[in-house]
């Protein structure tokens, strides 16, 4: 949409068969798109995560191009500083690219669930995956393991973090419960990973949070 939603034009024509050169099989839930980006720097480039496969789009979303590592994905995160370098989370791990996702490499491994960069300091990321919360004070060089005070009694698994716009200390993290034992769903906290507060929410799933 182009004038706030009023109208809407599909842009996922070219995502559908094999006349693209993407030939996407769907497979149940693994047609839907789970996530979707636009570039910082550049409100034509898009990405998107469909069918176990990172696409991204230079022309406002008409023509599509598979890009990134594939395999069971979680997330896309940009970097807000610096352009064409974007951050992949799979369950074999964290993958960082320098050139839109045309190359890559690992950063980590192990499952990562969602990934989220400071606007103050793009050098400051925090990640989490099955059974983590990970910070990285380097631009993903190297990460710490910040998860003391989450996994209580009652969480299942973390699910999605969120950096605070302005303070790159603080952070949010939405787990997924018990529901009959009423555990917090999202935790907060001021100094970096160190130590988390329960802020309720309980008995939920937090898959997103902004």
């Amino acid at each position: 949409s182009t004038d706030g939603g009023s109208t809407w034009v599909v842009l996922s024509d070219s995502l559908r068969g094999d006349e693209t050169g993407i030939g996407i099989v769907c497979q149940n839930w693994d047609c839907e798109t789970r996530d979707l980006r636009v570039d910082p720097f550049d409100r034509n480039v898009l990405y998107l995560r469909k069918n176990s496969f990172f696409f991204s789009s230079t022309d406002g979303g008409k023509q599509w191009h598979r890009v990134g590592p594939t395999g069971e994905l979680r997330t896309i995160a940009l970097d807000p500083s610096t352009p064409g370098t974007v951050y992949f989370g799979t369950v074999d791990g964290a993958f960082k690219s320098l050139d839109r996702g045309s190359t890559w490499h690992q950063v980590f491994s192990g499952t990562i669930n969602s990934i989220s960069i400071s606007p103050r300091d793009s050098q400051t990321l925090y990640a989490v995956g099955a059974r983590s919360v990970l910070r990285s004070g380097d631009g993903s060089q190297t990460w710490d393991e910040r998860s003391v005070g989450i996994l209580t009694a009652g969480v299942e698994a973390v699910v999605s973090i969120t950096v605070h716009p302005e303070d790159p200390q603080i952070a949010y993290v939405g787990v997924s419960v018990d529901r009959e034992t009423l555990t917090p769903s999202i935790y907060r906290t001021e100094d970096g990973g160190r130590s988390w507060e329960a802020m309720g929410l309980n008995g939920h799933i937090i898959r997103t949070l902004a």
